[in-house]
């Protein structure tokens, strides 16, 4: 019986807790405006070349602000444009979900469950996603998540070479100190 009540503990904990506060995220954000500043150039110059995208397929008048600011950015406001999506629910749905995919990686590592709790709600209402900078039109959040999605990334390859070194560690009885490439053609011909 205390196996049951164990896992139901750990069932709310770990699944309906996280999801709840992903949901008290959203509600929080929700109600928020976008800022846009229409300067000569960082809001209103995204502005302009993803609807010129979305238009007339190109980045409008050739003039000196054209190449100013790189493309990706009014890129990603024409794609998310032409699948209906709002840009406030999209950079944060895309922030909830890199903090997911670095805590599954995380947690291959044999992190304690309660620590990548307690982590996860900082990351979750990290106080950078309540500041006016992130609700401007600017690229700085689309990189910060960019950035978490290539940082999810490397757990999730460094976890993979830990456990091909923990199933593959006969390769290592050849010469300990070369690659897992030379490894492999060692034991080979070795054996």
């Amino acid at each position: 019986m205390n196996f049951i009540k164990s896992n139901t503990y750990k069932t709310i904990l770990f699944i309906f807790l996280p999801v709840i506060l992903i949901l008290l995220k959203f509600f929080l954000v929700a109600n928020n405006a976008i800022h846009i500043n229409y300067g000569p150039h960082d809001d209103s110059l995204y502005i302009t070349r993803s609807l010129s995208l979305l238009l007339d397929g190109d980045f409008g008048n050739y003039d000196s602000r054209l190449l100013v600011k790189l493309p990706g950015f009014s890129y990603f406001l024409a794609f998310i444009r032409t699948l209906g999506l709002p840009y406030l629910f999209t950079i944060n749905f895309l922030y909830v979900l890199s903090g997911i995919y670095i805590f599954i990686g995380l947690r291959k590592f044999k992190i304690n469950n309660y620590l990548l709790l307690v982590s996860f709600v900082f990351f979750l209402f990290n106080p950078i996603t309540f500041d006016g900078q992130w609700f401007r039109l600017l690229r700085e959040p689309l990189s910060i998540i960019l950035l978490l999605f290539m940082t999810g990334s490397m757990l999730h390859i460094l976890s993979s070479i830990k456990s091909l070194e923990k199933n593959y560690k006969h390769f290592y009885q050849c010469y300990p100190n070369e690659t897992i490439f030379h490894h492999h053609t060692c034991c080979y011909y070795n054996s």
